[in-house]
């Protein structure tokens, strides 16, 4: 499978290191979004400071809430960055620079199996998928490695070039995206 253009996979110095931005132009979209959610509610504050009134201030709580989320989500969207580092011992899950869930680290010898999964998301504007690599370790218990995922190449890839540096043979696993 041809590597990904979002993708920088560096192996010697006895360890694999694949790191792909996280940038799409879906950020795009989301910070056009974000600018008009962010401004309606700067312009309400606005008023409702002026007027002193404080219930008027204390309504959009929770969408001053949702849309900082999403303002650093994007944010996160534009500058982030997912490295993925294997070395003779382990296989660590770092996201940078800004903080995010789901840094991990697991020991090779702790995993039986990696496998790619495909997430349906359903909504008013109609059907999306998101895909994830997963380990399936030796105790039986599954593992995210990385998620959300736009297109089902990079984890694809990740699966068997981070299967292959840890020498682990390729088995289908139940729940497993088929290719």
């Amino acid at each position: 499978m041809e590597k990904p253009k979002n993708l920088v996979m560096r192996d010697g110095g006895g360890e694999l290191t694949l790191e792909y931005r996280w940038f799409s132009i879906k950020y795009i979209l989301l910070a056009v979004f974000c600018l008009f959610w962010m401004g309606f509610l700067a312009v309400w504050y606005a008023v409702a400071f002026a007027s002193g009134s404080w219930i008027m201030a204390a309504l959009p709580a929770i969408h001053l809430a949702i849309g900082l989320g999403l303002t650093y989500a994007t944010i996160a969207g534009f500058v982030n960055t997912t490295t993925i580092r294997i070395d003779g011992s382990r296989m660590t899950v770092r996201h940078h620079p800004l903080p995010w869930p789901g840094n991990t680290q697991l020991a090779n010898a702790e995993v039986q199996q990696l496998f790619c999964q495909e997430k349906i998301n359903r909504g008013r504007n109609g059907v999306s998928y998101t895909y994830s690599v997963n380990a399936l370790l030796h105790d039986g218990t599954r593992k995210r490695v990385v998620s959300d995922l736009d297109a089902p190449e990079l984890p694809i890839f990740l699966e068997q070039h981070a299967e292959a540096w840890m020498k682990i043979a390729d088995t289908p696993v139940p729940g497993e995206f088929a290719r």
